[in-house]
């Protein structure tokens, strides 16, 4: 594991960083990327997904580095960030499975077995269609690959040019966004 670096290093490594040099990320990377890893590892107990969300901290690094302040502290930003990835991720998997649950919105609701409950279909039908309706095309479809052609967020990444985890920050806000104006409307 490499050593820790001195606050001199580490403002030179920030400098590097700031001005776009690939040096730079790539003597970060070295340093902090066990570190990164490891804790991502413990927090998913999941190798793979630990190092997808590895590779999405050292990307928004790359992304960030143009706005880090000097006396940056490169460790704790990029704990920080795997943190926040992972909990993002965990988050993401939670409204994943109420969504896409053993039985299905639709199958749950395929046939109603009274006139009352043929109604409240309706209504609800009604509202979620008013609700994506409202949203963005870019919200709507990321909401309609995932909820019913029931593609990935890797899948979708793949599809278009995005990483995983772009994908999965803006399926969370499109749902978070579909949720409101769900709660707007009962």
């Amino acid at each position: 594991m490499p050593t820790e670096l001195t606050s001199d290093e580490m403002r030179r490594l920030v400098a590097g960083l700031q001005s776009g040099r690939r040096e730079a990320l790539d003597q970060a990377f070295d340093s902090y990327r066990p570190r990164v890893f490891s804790l991502l590892v413990r927090m998913t107990k999941d190798s793979a997904l630990a190092e997808d969300l590895t590779q999405e901290a050292f990307i928004r690094l790359a992304r960030s580095a143009p706005k880090l302040l000097p006396d940056t502290r490169l460790d704790a930003w990029l704990m920080t960030v795997a943190r926040n990835l992972a909990l993002d991720h965990f988050r993401w998997r939670r409204m994943h499975r109420a969504l896409t649950s053993d039985t299905s919105v639709g199958e749950s609701f395929a046939k109603p077995e009274t006139p009352f409950a043929r109604v409240a279909l309706s209504q609800t039908q009604r509202r979620v269609e008013q609700a994506l309706g409202l949203l963005n095309d870019e919200e709507r479809e990321l909401l309609l690959s995932v909820g019913v052609s029931g593609s990935t967020p890797s899948e979708l990444a793949r599809t278009l040019g995005l990483s995983a985890g772009v994908v999965r920050k803006r399926l969370s806000r499109a749902r978070a966004r579909l949720l409101a104006l769900l709660e707007q409307t009962a």
